[in-house]
């Protein structure tokens, strides 16, 4: 990142980061009524998934939810949701009160606009129930490296959403 706290856009970009600030400006690829995506009108450098994405899901209990990229409005949403399974003690390494949701929320955000990174999330009427976040190392000698992290909160566990979530994440490390 450049600027300071790395919320200065970099002063060139790749076709790859170009491709996702149009995408951030454009709208989001979306199914038409049968399911199909419209893949011409987007970049073959644009980091696209499309296997699903936004569209309509059941969980295995029979909950309605939507997989779809993560925008960098949602990250205060996935802070909290982050703050409430962090509270639980069991999943996240960080304590409760080792971070703030407003910077928490902030980070996440410039995660989700990195354009070598992947964020995804599910959603249940307007409320963030999961995320995977994959997150590609920037240096030459070690950008096959990568760190994938998701998050899904109590009571939509075991349901299929962390299957999916990864699934997602694994058909865009293959592109």
């Amino acid at each position: 990142m450049q600027g300071v706290g790395g919320s200065s856009p970099p002063s060139s970009t790749t076709s790859s980061e170009a491709a996702k600030l149009r995408w951030y400006r454009e709208a989001p690829l979306r199914p038409d009524d049968g399911g199909a995506f419209d893949l011409e009108s987007h970049s073959e450098t644009e980091p696209m998934i499309t296997s699903a994405i936004g569209e309509r899901r059941t969980t295995r209990d029979g909950r309605a939810w939507t997989l779809r990229l993560a925008r960098p409005t949602d990250g205060n949403a996935l802070a909290r949701l982050f703050a409430d399974v962090r509270a639980e003690g069991r999943w996240l390494v960080t304590p409760p009160n080792g971070v703030s949701d407003p910077s928490e929320g902030f980070w996440i955000s410039e995660m989700i606009r990195a354009a070598d990174n992947l964020a995804l999330v599910a959603e249940s009427d307007g409320e963030m129930v999961g995320n995977v976040l994959v997150s590609t190392d920037r240096n030459l000698a070690t950008q096959h490296v990568g760190t994938l992290a998701i998050c899904v909160a109590r009571g939509w566990r075991d349901v299929g959403i962390g299957s999916a979530l990864v699934t997602g994440a694994q058909e865009w490390v293959r592109e």
